[in-house]
């Protein structure tokens, strides 16, 4: 860091104790990653597919015709969708399943139960 840098880095700090107070050092911490740069994710891929003659025509005749979009976008629109489809399918699965061990947990909600709780 240049000592311009330093120097705001140190105002900040300075600015952190005397609102939560604290340590200087843990101040510089906080200010050094309040004020680093944040890392930008890409919000656009560009992927090329090799293909089959036959799966290339299923694409044109799926994806080709609009009179505004071009195979591509259309395309990837699609994907984006089938993308976003399958995270949350991993998310699902992902989560811890209940566990139920033998002779506990698990109960039947039967009719007769609901109108006896109702009473």
């Amino acid at each position: 860091m240049s000592d311009n840098k330093d120097e705001i880095l140190l105002a900040r700090a300075r600015e952190i104790v005397a609102d939560r107070g604290g340590s200087l050092t843990e101040a510089m911490l906080a200010a050094e990653a309040e004020l680093a740069p944040k890392p930008e994710l890409p919000t656009s891929f560009t992927v090329t597919i090799q293909v089959k003659p036959r799966v290339a025509k299923w694409v044109i005749e799926e994806f080709g015709g609009h009179p505004s979009l071009t195979i591509e976008e259309r395309l990837g629109a699609f994907l984006e969708i089938e993308l976003a489809h399958t995270r949350g399918r991993v998310i699902k699965v992902r989560r811890e399943q209940a566990q139920i061990t033998k002779g506990g947990g698990a109960v039947t909600v039967t009719r007769d139960k609901i109108e006896e709780a109702m009473r």
